[in-house]
């Protein structure tokens, strides 16, 4: 067996370099224009007859960067800034310390060279993603943006000095090198659309920004435009190549291809709109912030395109955006931030929903993201993505709200978790049960497995495994289908969701070993019922052949207070806002419960809301030992700070032998009885069994039922 893993190894690792020496021999390839002579550069531009010489190519540019140029984006991401929501001090203050190295919202600052600059190739945060950010200058904008408002010659040198450093250090290569950072194609489109033209601009006058040098840069952004027509990648890599792409087009009508350029970047983001984008309106990769960031960089090509007078060849970006806007404004939390399903983080300000909604009239919209203080309130409050998988079960549209949203939809590619049937709960202005987030992209992290495996989401693990969807490479390139994943009802009354996952448990790592085993006893099929529009009834059917241990994981937020816990329940309290929320298992298996915070080995109870921040943050657990098929349901009831959970009552009234689990929830006088049929294989598929499952009788009269 070892010695069949090795040989699988080898000849895995022959046939990549058989196809990388292929590419390099017969594989496209492009030229740099560097090195050529000027008349050459010249002969590349479509200019008047005037424009002889380069002095004359740079008389024309600077007649040119005026005000139809592109101004400086507002938001630079990677500075977890909004240029739109600062004071010109503010601005300043940040721009002089990118000027000290503090080039990275993660504060792990670039080392320099013996000669004071910044050395390009180090990497201190021992993270690719860090240095990825590195070659993409957002700062240089900053720069941009301080010297407009105070004339600065410092910034001007600061920002010539590494441009200077960075064209000499990094050519272009012939082929496309996506292992290199510095011209890996999505940092290649970012940095012209957000870093070079603006900066190209923002300098263009100041005295340290020489005639040689703007040749230079010229000449690197033509490189580019050529690089990026040749190469590309897919999903939201593609569109940040396209619009990058576009930009260069768009702004340098001098250069010979220019429309060429612009042609092929147009019909790249015509073909990912329909690729990309459900019909639902969610975008394939299953994960709110790449939602938002599909979303960001559409705005940017409509932005083009209007200023340009130009259209997609086909699609219809505006009712595209408009769709994906809808969606966030579903699924945005009562306390008006984002779900951190699968990779993503809690970067996106509300501010900007409304700001969309109010710009092109959509009421409801504005309404989600401005908290109810400007638009029309959206004729719904609960809602389901049937494409995504998403369910949001929503008591109203105020802060206070109870709130849910499960997951039962498909996996998302490379930015994909093992979140199947996770969901997240907040309730009286309370987060109270969370996706702990993504904390990084870096493979080699350990904690990169922990935040992607189904142990760092509110699931269920079998024999301390994990699901393992990343396994199977169908499960990497999701693609824009119709498709309906798990079952959805909605009424008055109740909110009713069901999904199921059936695709196997095993230790979780990132890439499947070769001696992986996967155990395909055990499905897991969720219910998710709100009885609106006070509490939960969660439903777990396990259904298995042989006896394994079950561990049901529940990520709370890090201000959590566990009150009280004994085997099968539990009180929670809100440091913050004082709001409670009962939770109580009902089965007839011997379950015990356990809290772990901030545990390293092995990994557990952990919370990240940006790259490369963490930090401990209490988890439940119950168990369930050695059991074939169960059912296990839980009551899960928030409480208003004032209220008295004493006045809460939830009694089990069946016997262990009983075929079904018959329980009360008591509040104040009312009581509603709920009967869950004990058998795990009554639930087969996503929609349910025609046997009576779920009953809940409310006043002797039978109010809901799930089949």
């Amino acid at each position: 067996m070892a010695s069949s893993s090795v040989d699988k190894k080898l000849v895995s690792r022959a046939l990549r370099y058989i196809r990388r020496a292929l590419g390099e021999r017969f594989g496209p390839r492009v030229n740099s224009v560097q090195m050529i002579t000027d008349s050459e550069f010249l002969s590349l531009l479509r200019l008047r007859t005037d424009i002889d010489s380069m002095q004359a190519l740079l008389k024309h540019f600077g007649e040119r960067v005026g005000e139809q140029w592109p101004t400086i984006p507002n938001a630079l991401t990677d500075l977890r800034i909004d240029l739109s929501r600062m004071t010109d001090e503010e601005i300043i203050n940040r721009a002089n310390r990118a000027l000290e190295g503090d080039l990275h919202p993660s504060g792990v600052r670039p080392r320099l060279t013996s000669e004071g600059r910044l050395d390009w190739a180090s990497n201190p945060a021992n993270s690719r993603e860090w240095l990825l950010m590195m070659h993409r200058h957002a700062w240089w904008p900053l720069w941009g943006a301080a010297y407009q408002r105070t004339g600065d010659e410092k910034y001007a040198e600061a920002f010539v000095s590494q441009l200077s450093d960075w064209i000499e250090q990094h050519p272009s290569p012939p082929q496309k090198s996506e292992h290199l950072e510095s011209w890996r194609l999505m940092e290649a489109g970012l940095r012209m659309r957000v870093s070079w033209i603006p900066a190209f601009a923002c300098f263009f006058r100041a005295p340290a920004f020489t005639d040689s040098t703007k040749l230079k840069m010229l000449r690197c952004i033509y490189d580019h435009g050529q690089f990026l027509h040749q190469f590309h990648t897919n999903r939201n890599h593609l569109v940040r190549e396209s619009n990058g792409l576009i930009a260069v087009g768009l702004c340098f009508p001098e250069f010979a291809k220019s429309h060429e350029w612009v042609e092929r970047g147009l019909n790249r983001l015509d073909q990912e709109l329909r690729a990309q984008v459900n019909a639902d309106g969610s975008h394939i990769e299953m994960s709110v912030g790449y939602q938002w960031l599909a979303i960001d960089e559409f705005e940017v090509t409509r932005s083009m395109l209007s200023q340009y007078d130009r259209r997609l060849p086909t699609s219809d970006l505006g009712e595209t955006l408009h769709k994906m806007y809808g969606f966030l404004a579903s699924v945005i939390r009562p306390d008006r931030s984002f779900p951190q399903l699968n990779d993503g983080f809690i970067l996106w300000d509300a501010r900007r929903l409304a700001d969309a909604g109010r710009t092109f009239g959509w009421e409801d919209v504005e309404y989600a993201g401005s908290g109810g203080e400007s638009g029309a309130q959206p004729g719904f409050c609960s809602k389901s993505f049937p494409n995504a998988g998403l369910h949001v079960m929503r008591s109203d549209w105020t802060s206070g709200a109870r709130y849910l949203i499960s997951d039962t939809g498909p996996y998302g590619g490379p930015h994909g978790h093992e979140d199947k049937l996770s969901f997240e709960l907040f309730a009286y202005g309370a987060p109270f049960i969370v996706d702990p987030g993504s904390y990084t992209y870096e493979k080699r992290d350990q904690y990169r497995s922990y935040f992607v495996g189904s142990q760092g989401h509110n699931t269920v693990l079998v024999d301390q495994r994990s699901q393992i969807r990343r396994w199977d490479a169908g499960h990497m390139n999701p693609e824009a289908r119709d498709v309906s994943h798990g079952y959805w009802r909605c009424d008055d009354e109740f909110d009713f969701a069901s999904g199921i996952y059936s695709e196997g448990y095993a230790p979780f790592s990132l890439v499947r070993p070769e001696d992986a085993l996967v155990d395909y006893d055990v499905t897991h099929q969720r219910d998710f019922v709100f009885a609106k529009p006070n509490y939960w009834i969660l439903v777990d059917y396990l259904d298995a052949g042989d006896p394994h241990d079950y561990s049901f994981v529940f990520h709370l937020a890090p201000d959590m207070q566990i009150e009280h816990r004994t085997g099968s329940s539990a009180l929670l309290r809100s440091r913050r806002s004082g709001a409670r929320l009962i939770m109580r298992a009902v089965t007839a298996q011997e379950i015990d419960s356990e809290v772990i915070e901030g545990q390293e080995s092995p990994i557990q109870g952990w919370y990240s809301e940006d790259h490369h921040r963490k930090c401990p943050s209490p988890t439940l657990v119950f168990e369930v030992a050695q059991s074939r098929s169960i059912v296990v349901a839980w009551v899960l009831y928030p409480l208003r700070p004032e209220v008295d959970a004493g006045q809460f009552g939830i009694s089990a009234v069946f016997g262990p032998d009983s075929s079904r689990l018959a329980f009360d929830v008591q509040s104040n006088d009312k009581v509603e009885s709920i009967s869950i049929l004990n058998d795990a294989t009554a639930r087969s598929s996503d929609a349910p069994d025609s046997a009576s499952i779920i009953t809940i009788v409310r006043d002797g009269e039978e109010v809901f039922r799930s089949a």
